[in-house]
């Protein structure tokens, strides 16, 4: 192929190339794209609000007491933790109903949840005797939450709590960092309690009944007046900070008896009406416990803090001397404690204090302390 045949064949292929890119262009969509649109969004599409859902909470202390601090810390931490969808109000002890019908108030729902002290029911449920501790029981924070988490009295407790009270049970109950004889006359052996008039309640009025005391019941605004009088000689109220900062019984008595008759125990349970309880969404109902949970270990730390704080003061100032039994004598009040928990089940033909008695039996000898 010559020269002159060459150019006129390349000269055919780039007419041919130079047409196919204008039908190409010619072909191509040259309109303005349609951007989607969308339909606004109505105030009825968006996430509903959390409903607020408000209860009252009663507990068993007067207004100003040591206890006011945990039912108050519950309350708090549960209206944060479920950021307000859940408002608690605490009342004290008779703002609405007399500590001694707190459960009955919770159960017909006069009130949504309340923090009672066990052993003031012990006539309705004979196992709650247990709840507040027997003496010489427990001697660690480890024993009562061993006892009632492994050894199935939470679940003895709450299955009596919903039976024979009509309520439910949170959780483990709150602890106290134990409670202590404050006594009038100097106590060194078991035989002292003979004859003595001692306050107590529940199972701890009970031991000492064993141990040959005479043991009343009466309420925590009459004690100081009846120590000074000599009405009694003795009172169980708690440990020393409440019964020396709180309750001024240093002022009529002059000594502490040690060890800590129990070193920790349950001052309260806290309950809910059934009712209110099933209206509550799964979340909240786990927050209930999970509080409870985690407030028993704070407080147990605090009552510790602050029962020493009140031994070093009282004691500093010569007002309160500290009296310990030898090891042995303690080993006498366990062995009236197992007489007084037969003799509470012989007495009573009950299903969750015969439970709860071989629960506690069962721990007790694993711990090694009752043979």
């Amino acid at each position: 192929m010559n020269l002159k045949v060459k150019r006129i064949v390349l000269s055919a292929m780039l007419v041919v190339a130079l047409l196919s890119l204008l039908l190409v262009g010619a072909c191509k969509d040259t309109s303005t794209p349609v951007t989607p649109t969308t339909t606004p969004t109505t105030p009825t599409d968006a996430p509903a609000e959390a409903e607020k859902i408000e209860w009252k909470l009663i507990y068993f202390a007067p207004a100003g007491d040591f206890y006011q601090r945990m039912a108050v810390d519950y309350c708090d931490r549960v209206r944060e933790m479920s950021n307000g969808r859940l408002d608690i109000t605490p009342y004290p002890g008779g703002a609405i109903v007399p500590a001694g019908e707190m459960l009955d108030a919770v159960s017909n729902g006069t009130v949504e949840m309340g923090a009672i002290l066990s052993a003031y029911f012990s006539g309705v449920m004979p196992v709650s005797n247990l709840v507040y501790g027997f003496p010489a029981t427990y001697r660690s924070y480890a024993d009562k939450v061993i006892h009632h988490q492994f050894f199935g009295f939470d679940e003895i407790q709450a299955e009596a709590l919903l039976d024979q009270g009509g309520v439910i049970h949170v959780g483990t109950d709150s602890v106290d960092g134990g409670y202590t004889l404050i006594s009038k006359k100097k106590i060194e052996t078991v035989e002292d309690f003979k004859g003595m008039k001692i306050r107590a309640t529940g199972a701890v009025g009970l031991v000492f009944e064993e141990l040959g005391a005479s043991v009343v019941f009466m309420a925590g605004s009459e004690l100081y007046t009846a120590l000074a009088t000599g009405v009694i000689d003795a009172v169980v109220y708690g440990g020393p900070q409440t019964e020396l900062d709180q309750m001024k019984f240093g002022e009529v008595c002059d000594y502490m008896i040690m060890p800590e008759l129990l070193t920790a125990h349950g001052h309260n349970s806290y309950i809910v009406n059934p009712e209110a309880y099933a209206t509550l969404p799964d979340d909240l109902k786990a927050m209930l416990k999970n509080v409870n949970d985690v407030k028993m270990g704070d407080y147990y730390a605090y009552a510790k803090w602050s029962n020493q704080n009140a031994l070093n003061t009282y004691t500093a100032n010569g007002q309160i001397e500290i009296v310990t039994l030898p090891p042995e004598e303690f080993d006498k009040i366990a062995a009236a404690g197992v007489a007084a928990l037969a003799k509470l089940v012989a007495e009573n033909d009950d299903e969750y204090l015969t439970r709860g008695a071989d629960s506690l039996t069962e721990f007790m000898k694993w711990r090694g302390y009752w043979k």
